[in-house]
């Protein structure tokens, strides 16, 4: 054999035992490239699942605030009352109607308590929205006394002219259970 052939065959040898090394490196940093990729996709599906898991909570702590906010009572067999405490923005004026018209709806209550002793300051929105919560109850056949009403409240919605639509008030809570149990035939 020709010594020319066999180094031919030796360098060609030679260069493919580096391409082969070269192509081994190359699939190597695939496989590690591949494998932190695949470890980083783990921890973002963890650490979405911890987001999910820590959104779930705040709905639930969410809807037990709302439930905290408007607290409905059964007051006396028949009679509901809803004390309202602090400012009542358009979300918690509709979650104090849904609120209020589903459990007059579930107990069928005929006798309602709106109770604004912990209310210190009452605009023409708030004040509306106690009539038309007032109307929605009594189209379910529950009536409404409003109680609570202190000096400034008082003076606020003579000054805005505010009309309560009929709405029955007593002074007291006291006074409106009064009021309610003499409506209902229970005095």
């Amino acid at each position: 054999m020709p010594s020319g052939g066999l180094i031919c065959t030796c360098r060609d040898i030679v260069a493919r035992k580096q391409a082969e090394q070269v192509l081994r490196r190359t699939l190597e940093d695939q496989i590690r490239t591949n494998e932190e990729r695949e470890g980083a996709i783990r921890a973002l599906e963890a650490t979405q699942r911890e987001l999910m898991e820590k959104i779930a909570t705040i709905e639930r702590q969410r809807s037990a605030l709302r439930e905290m906010s408007v607290p409905i009572l059964e007051l006396w067999n028949d009679v509901l009352t809803l004390p309202v405490v602090g400012i009542i923005d358009s979300q918690r004026a509709a979650d104090m109607t849904e609120r209020l018209l589903d459990r007059i709806g579930e107990r069928r209550t005929r006798g309602v308590i709106l109770d604004l002793t912990g209310v210190d300051v009452v605009d023409t929105m708030t004040a509306a929205h106690l009539v038309k919560l007032s109307q929605a109850a009594s189209l379910l056949g529950s009536f409404c006394v409003l109680t609570g009403i202190g000096p400034q409240v008082a003076q606020t919605l003579t000054l805005m002219g505010v009309d309560l639509g009929g709405l029955t008030t007593a002074r007291s809570l006291r006074d409106g259970l009064r009021i309610c149990l003499t409506r209902l035939g229970r005095a």
